[in-house]
């Protein structure tokens, strides 16, 4: 059609106000348009400001921007202030406050402007007057005579040969009447002749105004539309949204708000955007300014991955891997975090959930894993506060190479929270089978340290016996009288003398066999042989002293005495193994009949709620609550802890700041111990 060929001036046509039917011819160039004495095109309207909008006419092209307020083109897209270039159609009708203008090329079909309801004497009568009062206001050429390239002379005649033209093709051309009942039909007919006219609407109101609503490519589409049911004379009001223009507003709002987000625009007008956005708050503010900003979209669906999203992912491949009853992730922030103890028959099943984060999740989001490994004594492998992180901005000298994993060439302590950096360097061999491969680290020190307790444990023994005098001292004092008054229980000849009861029953605990080879309680335990007397010794003293406080021993330290104390029965069979080293025990004698004992041993710890109705501490451990979920050691009674224990007096929950407990008390209604 004409208007798609090129042009090298534009005629701007005036179509309300008191400058009604004023025509400037425009060359190439960038213009202003407001009421300020400095703009090239003035217009006279209380409604418009300074240097409203800007006008830019290139050879074949026509573009408006928003300057000082906003702009409309052609009732459906809005252009607000201060905005880049929008491209206008040839007769695309503008809205500059209230004034409403249209541009094209002098060889445009003009005719389309003629409104239906104005009538032609009208036209005709108010035509010529209005241009000469308009004209000299409409044009300030303010030196730009070279610019503007027409002579006011010849713009004159311009408008004079346009007012023949309309007058005279009102005449030639009359638009035919169409009665209101046959509206949607003759629109129909008229949409259909185009392919892209037949998904076009027409809907009448309860007023009887017919609208014709849909979406089409480009404003040529439109103005095809619009021009071929307005010759038809039939009344009716366009609601047609332009998709390119759609586009325009939807890559200029992205690009505003540095969204790393991708859409997709559908030819019914919907939105469907892609992307990841961590920030879940971030990615909704995003969502909503868009559906504040961009009108004429028929919907809007939000398909951005947020780190909640992400989370709920990560947990799938977890539960998929069948370590979820070991491993607890969450999100912190914007990371993913797993904290765990994993067993060691449980590699093979970890290596393959960091294997399948690392090919769907890991360019997304990143991975930081506290889970360490628990060698088949019980005893676990490094510490927990040197975490491995993998995956998108993954940093720290524990970070974990993505490829040279999904290539299989790792160390198994590569995997696992505790292995110093060094170590994690000095070999980057291939390792083969994994259950192998972890044999090459049984030998790395627990992160218990049940030898420097028990260092400690014997100076303050050696204190006593020197002579102190504190309320420590007395405590060893009351303690001593206790574990005699258990000897002679079963022997009423047991030895009275002192220094020999002191030497027999407060005896100095033995250090050498801490850092061999441990001989594990139970299956999983962290309690053994060696480092059992231990675990008794600060049992007895915590749990009639107020000196000390089990909270404030290590994190690690601390496991190992709670199994110890909320499993009597565990240690005193264990203890049996010792043989005549074994030291007699207060609290595991009067523990598993004296609730009082847990409960002052444990009274620093923060209460767990879980309403436990059983337990069973033989073969697998578990807990039963009064719901009837069995919750294995290692399950996750919530988001953001682990139970860590399952023992006869109570269990032990992990959580991130520490260890919390369930005191059962009296509560229970079964135990299996057998």
């Amino acid at each position: 059609m004409d208007e798609s060929k090129l042009f090298d001036r534009v005629i701007l046509k005036i179509l309300n106000g008191v400058q009604v039917g004023a025509e400037v011819s425009l060359v190439p160039g960038e213009y202003s348009i407001g009421s300020g004495n400095e703009d090239d095109i003035q217009l006279i309207d209380v409604s418009l400001q300074s240097g409203q909008a800007k006008l830019r006419i290139t050879p074949g092209k026509i573009e408006i921007a928003g300057g000082s307020g906003a702009v409309t083109v052609g009732g459906t897209i809005d252009i607000a202030a201060g905005s880049e270039w929008h491209d206008v159609e040839p007769l695309d009708i503008i809205t500059v406050g209230m004034m409403r203008l249209v541009l094209a090329p002098p060889n445009a079909n003009w005719t389309t402007l003629i409104e239906q309801n104005e009538p032609r004497s009208e036209v005709r009568k108010g035509r010529l007057p209005a241009f000469a009062m308009a004209l000299p206001s409409a044009l300030k050429l303010n030196g730009r005579t070279l610019r503007l390239a027409v002579p006011v002379a010849a713009l004159l005649g311009i408008i004079g040969i346009g007012a023949t033209y309309f007058v005279a093709g009102g005449r030639e051309h009359p638009t035919p009447r169409v009665e209101q009942g046959d509206t949607e039909r003759v629109a129909r007919a008229a949409l259909d002749q185009f392919p892209f006219g037949r998904a076009v609407s027409l809907k009448r109101e309860v007023d009887g105004t017919v609208y014709a609503t849909g979406f089409v490519k480009d404003g040529f589409e439109r103005r095809a539309l619009v021009s071929a049911v307005e010759k038809t004379g039939a009344q009716v009001y366009f609601r047609l949204g332009v998709l390119e223009a759609l586009r325009g507003e939807i890559e200029g709002l992205i690009k505003s708000e540095k969204m790393q987000v991708s859409y997709t625009l559908s030819p019914n007008g919907e939105l469907t955007l892609d992307g990841v956005v961590l920030n879940e708050e971030t990615a909704r503010q995003f969502v909503e300014k868009l559906r504040a900003s961009i009108a004429g979209l028929s919907a809007v669906e939000s398909r951005i991955r947020t780190g909640r999203t992400l989370l709920d992912d990560v947990q799938k491949i977890a539960r998929t891997a069948q370590i979820d009853q070991f491993v607890l992730v969450r999100l912190d922030g914007e990371i993913i975090e797993a904290s765990g103890i994993l067993p060691i028959e449980k590699i093979d099943s970890w290596v393959g959930f960091l294997t399948s984060y690392s090919r769907r999740l890991s360019k997304d989001i990143a991975l930081r894993s506290f889970v360490q490994l628990q060698k088949p004594d019980g005893t676990l492998v490094g510490a927990a506060t040197l975490p491995v992180t993998l995956g998108a901005q993954a940093g720290g000298d524990r970070a974990l190479d993505r490829d040279k994993l999904l290539q299989g060439q790792y160390r198994i302590d590569d995997l696992f929270a505790g292995s110093s950096p060094q170590l994690a360097a000095a070999d980057a061999k291939p390792t083969g089978s994994v259950k192998a491969a972890a044999s090459g680290i049984m030998a790395a020190r627990a992160s218990a340290d049940p030898l420097r307790l028990a260092e400690r444990a014997n100076q303050l023994l050696a204190g006593w016996r020197k002579g102190a005098d504190d309320a420590l001292a007395k405590d060893f004092e009351f303690l001593l009288q206790q574990r005699l008054a258990i000897a002679r229980r079963g022997n009423g000849d047991e030895q009275t003398d002192r220094d020999k009861a002191v030497e027999k029953y407060m005896p100095l605990l033995v250090t050498a066999n801490l850092q061999g080879i441990a001989n594990a309680c139970r299956v999983g335990s962290r309690l053994t042989t060696e480092n059992l007397p231990t675990a008794i010794f600060w049992l007895d003293l915590l749990s009639i002293s107020n000196a000390y406080s089990l909270t404030e021993f290590a994190q690690e330290d601390q496991a190992f005495i709670l199994e110890a104390a909320l499993d009597p029965r565990l240690a005193t069979e264990c203890l049996a193994r010792v043989g005549d080293a074994a030291p007699i025990s207060l609290y595991l004698s009067e523990a598993p009949r004296n609730p009082d004992f847990i409960r002052f041993l444990l009274r620093d710890y923060r209460p767990y709620a879980l309403d436990v109705s059983g337990a069973s501490v033989a073969g697998s451990r578990y807990v039963q609550t009064r719901s009837g979920e069995r919750m294995r050691e290692g399950g996750a009674p919530d988001g953001a802890s682990r139970l860590a224990l399952v023992g006869e007096l109570g269990s032990v929950i992990q959580q991130k700041n520490g260890y919390a407990t369930v005191i059962y008390a009296r509560q229970l209604n079964w135990l299996n111990q057998k």
